[in-house]
């Protein structure tokens, strides 16, 4: 995928990215320098952005845009396979917090520590902080091979969200049910186990 193969479709790059294509190789690594970056100072992202204005004012679409991306490079890194799987696909991917739960449940890491790092990620009101503690989440993920696609498309909207403080409660709940939380589809099994 080229420059201007990225510019000519106004997908973000997460929805883009193809693991076969070695340029991405470079892409990726760009994108992982971000992660302690303000949005637009890592050169090599500028083609990628899509939320990136003439202006150049820093939007909360544009840094959670920012922050996805570099988020989707630190997971992609070295994975065999596309970590992620979007809103319109067959099969789409999870949302963060029911990845680290499925990762509470495997039993590679102690259950109190991820706990803790979740908490530490979901009480941080400032977007870029948290992102910080999702970054070792994510690695966490990675880690325990556990082959989980991510919907970055949703964990995109989460962060856009997190940055207004009349959505950022919202999220947080839904990520705290997601993590802490038992799915409605377990407590249908459960009933019909039950009967």
């Amino acid at each position: 995928m080229t420059d201007q193969e990225t510019t000519s479709d106004n997908r973000p790059f997460w929805q883009l990215f193809n693991k076969d294509l070695s340029e991405h190789t470079a892409v990726l690594s760009a994108f992982r320098r971000g992660i302690s970056k303000e949005p637009g100072e890592v050169p090599e992202m500028w083609p990628f952005y899509r939320e990136l204005q003439e202006s150049g004012f820093l939007t909360r679409k544009l840094r959670a845009e920012h922050l996805t991306m570099v988020l989707f490079a630190i997971h992609q890194q070295s994975a065999s396979y596309k970590v992620h799987r979007g809103d319109v696909e067959e099969a789409p991917g999870v949302s963060i917090a029911t990845a680290l739960r499925k990762l509470r449940d495997n039993d590679k890491f102690s259950k109190e520590a991820l706990d803790k790092r979740f908490m530490r990620a979901v009480t941080n009101t400032d977007v870029t902080r948290m992102v910080l503690h999702l970054q070792g989440l994510i690695k966490q993920l990675k880690a325990a091979k556990l082959e989980l696609p991510l919907n970055y498309d949703l964990l995109f909207r989460d962060l856009k969200d997190w940055q207004d403080p009349l959505r950022i409660a919202s999220v947080k709940r839904r990520w705290a049910g997601q993590y802490y939380g038992k799915s409605t589809q377990n407590k249908t099994e459960k009933a019909e186990t039950a009967k």
